[in-house]
């Protein structure tokens, strides 16, 4: 349970919590990778009792897009059934289930490719920011209409050359959830510097792997998907274990080889005569 400064986040994905991997921290963000599955919904839980303060106000940030915020009251929240929350034109605060998905990489231009910078520089990567609440009062104004949604593209390799990146957040659909009470806040913290951030990077189990945050099996996993569905990434995955499998196998016969030649080692286990001392 990633816990920093009195809040703590944790994760769930398909109703059960996900396992932590490699957790840092700073003055303020606390960051940890997860392992996507793809298909699985998720969503969190919160808990802000730890600190001295009542009342808080929570945004969520998947992909480098805005999802949630609201002023938390009452100490914990958990969002596990439905995160992505919006208004629509007519003030109905719509939800939808979010859940991961296969990234799409492709190697040049001939098909739509994602160009939005801040969802490439952010894609993999789900935040929480969490500022202290001074004071807060009811909003009586017109519903503030939140862009919809819009996963990631297919991505270019070139543009997350070095990135960690297998997977996208998607989202399902819409279900209208009943008229919410807005609130306006006015924060103890800067609004750009959160009390504090949490940060879960997701990736596939290989990459997490490939990283020393999951133990590998003795020989490197084989993948199940077809030559023709593999990424780049996927791709140099199995090329890699396949050299493992021709370097061990090479080792084994050079072994077998040199038996063969030299015959087993015989070690004499009786001592030798000791020589007699000559007599002077």
């Amino acid at each position: 349970m990633p816990s920093y400064k009195g809040v703590s986040c944790d994760l769930y994905i398909d109703g059960s919590k996900a396992p932590e991997y490699d957790m840092t921290t700073d003055d303020r963000t606390c960051t940890v990778w997860v392992m996507a599955q793809e298909d699985k919904e998720f969503g969190f839980e919160i808990d802000v009792s730890g600190t001295s303060d009542n009342n808080h106000r929570l945004q969520f940030i998947a992909d480098g897009q805005k999802l949630v915020s609201r002023v938390l009251m009452d100490g914990r929240i958990k969002t596990s059934e439905y995160c992505a929350e919006f208004r629509d034109e007519n003030g109905a605060w719509m939800s939808r289930k979010m859940m991961f998905r296969k990234a799409d990489l492709v190697e040049d231009d001939k098909e739509q490719t994602e160009d939005r910078t801040a969802i490439i520089d952010a894609v993999g990567s789900l935040q929480w920011n969490v500022w202290r609440v001074r004071s807060f009062k009811l909003y009586h104004g017109q519903p503030t209409v939140r862009k919809p949604f819009q996963a990631a593209s297919s991505l270019k390799e070139k543009d997350i050359k070095g990135k960690a990146i297998s997977h996208y957040t998607q989202l399902g659909d819409l279900v209208e959830q009943p008229t919410a009470t807005s609130y306006k806040s006015e924060l103890k913290d800067p609004k750009d510097s959160p009390y504090v951030v949490f940060i879960f990077k997701y990736a596939s189990k290989a990459i997490l792997q490939s990283k020393g945050y999951i133990p590998r099996s003795p020989s490197p996993e084989r993948l199940d998907n077809d030559v023709e569905s593999m990424s780049g990434l996927e791709m140099q995955q199995e090329i890699m274990r396949l050299r493992a499998e021709v370097k061990a196998t090479r080792k084994r016969k050079i072994k077998e080889e040199h038996l063969e030649e030299t015959g087993p080692e015989v070690i004499d286990l009786v001592d030798s005569p000791k020589k007699k001392g000559r007599k002077l």
